[in-house]
């Protein structure tokens, strides 16, 4: 075979290689575009993001929601106002009360950080005598009383207490909105009067509905009895009827 056939030869295998290749290139993008969209959703109402899915914004991810709440937690380090916790009161505690208090502090610093306005937050410790009031008079504190009595109506019972948790975020809220009623929000509805004539109206109800259905059951008893059944008119009346 000369020369010339054999650059012929070369020519035609490189072209059908070309050809091939092209066409398995048109076909994988037919098989592309035929291929029905997976969901990839998280969740049924989430959006679909990625190549050929339409959304009008980036995705936003955990990962980033989580650095952005750190790096808000860190500007109020430098920039956000002090809020001071005592933790000076583990001795007076019973071991279910310390458990209970560190579980708050747990709920405080979670919800500080995701908060618009975070507080930094500094945990101290002071002398174990008397209560905070006396506590920040001898130190030249100043504080003051949350006025729950003027915006709340506290049920019977119910400790004026509040979780560490529920203190902070009472005052995040009112930091940004200055309105007590709004700020309260965050008290326990359990402790409050209205709650309390809640449960005992519901209850009530209760008891009437299962009086009622007693009453209603053996009036149908009655009246699919075979035997007769004395009423008497009154409880003062002797005279029976059927």
């Amino acid at each position: 075979m000369d020369k010339e056939k054999r650059l012929k030869i070369t020519k035609f295998e490189c072209k059908r290689g070309e050809r091939t290749q092209q066409a398995k290139k048109e076909a994988r993008r037919m098989e592309y575009e035929l291929k029905p969209i997976e969901e990839t959703k998280e969740y049924p109402d989430d959006k679909l993001y990625g190549i050929s899915h339409d959304a009008l914004y980036l995705r936003i991810r955990d990962k980033s929601v989580n650095n952005f709440d750190n790096y808000r937690a860190l500007q109020a380090m430098m920039y956000g106002q002090k809020l001071v916790i005592d933790c000076s009161y583990e001795d007076k505690m019973v071991s279910r009360e310390s458990l209970n208090a560190a579980k708050q502090m747990t709920f405080v610093f979670a919800y500080n950080r995701i908060h618009k306005e975070p507080f930094d937050l500094h945990l101290c410790n002071t002398n174990n005598e008397k209560l905070s009031l006396a506590k920040a008079k001898r130190d030249g504190l100043k504080m003051a009383k949350l006025p729950l009595d003027r915006y709340l109506e506290w049920g019977s019972g119910g400790k004026k207490n509040l979780n560490i948790n529920h203190m902070v975020s009472i005052l995040q809220d009112l930091k940004i909105s200055g309105d007590w009623e709004y700020a309260l929000k965050h008290v326990p509805r359990r402790k409050l009067l209205d709650t309390q004539i809640d449960k005992i109206q519901s209850k009530h109800n209760i008891d009437i509905f299962k009086r009622d259905n007693k009453l209603r059951s053996r009036v149908i008893r009655r009246l699919f009895d075979n035997k007769p059944q004395k009423f008497k008119k009154s409880l003062h009346d002797d005279e029976t009827y059927y």
